[in-house]
């Protein structure tokens, strides 16, 4: 949403805008992965690492069909609901026909509520391969979380206009990035 109201001050001309952003979201993730060992070419094909004694034999493999480990390697997911507002203001002034300065502000908050699901490891108890030793997946447990995150942001600005065809322009800005809202699940704790 956003007003704006232009008037003269016997110095110019100003545009005043004011406005307000709103957002209400939701959002869930849930994260299987793999990691596998393949050939570096068009169509690859996945490679196995085999354990050799030391007259040639096979005594066990590091990958399974190219899978060096399955289950995820990070987090396993989550969900989040969250809400975002942020009010503003801005004022452009046309001083001269050839000076325009402006000016802004802007505030903003976003609250997220949500969980993350627990990942946890186990052994799928294949004596002869390291691939399924070491398996991440979701726990069934999770943790509840939640965040806040403040910020303002301000610009100010200036154009001088020589002629027609050639202006200098100045910009200054402090400004803000708030956390993604997949924060609230990255980085669970591992369940033993």
């Amino acid at each position: 949403m956003r007003v704006s109201k232009t008037f003269g001050d016997g110095v110019g001309r100003h545009e005043l805008s004011a406005g307000l952003y709103l957002a209400d979201y939701s959002f869930e993730q849930t994260r299987h992965w793999n990691t596998n060992l393949m050939e570096l070419r068009n169509r690859p094909r996945a490679l196995d690492i085999e354990a050799l004694d030391a007259n040639g034999n096979v005594v066990g493999y590091v990958t399974e069909n190219g899978f060096l480990q399955y289950g995820t390697s990070g987090d396993v997911g989550g969900r989040v609901d969250g809400k975002a507002w942020a009010p503003y203001m801005a004022d452009t002034w046309q001083v001269s026909e050839a000076l325009r300065l402006d000016a802004g502000v802007r505030f903003y908050r976003q609250e997220d509520r949500g969980f993350a699901r627990l990942p946890a490891t186990q052994n799928l108890g294949n004596p002869n391969t390291l691939a399924d030793d070491n398996v991440s997946g979701d726990s069934g447990l999770i943790e509840n979380r939640q965040a806040s995150y403040d910020a303002t942001s301000r610009t100010i600005g200036a154009n001088f206009e020589l002629n027609p065809v050639l202006a200098f322009f100045g910009r200054y800005t402090n400004t803000f990035r708030t956390p993604n809202q997949g924060n609230i699940f990255i980085g669970s704790k591992r369940i033993p």
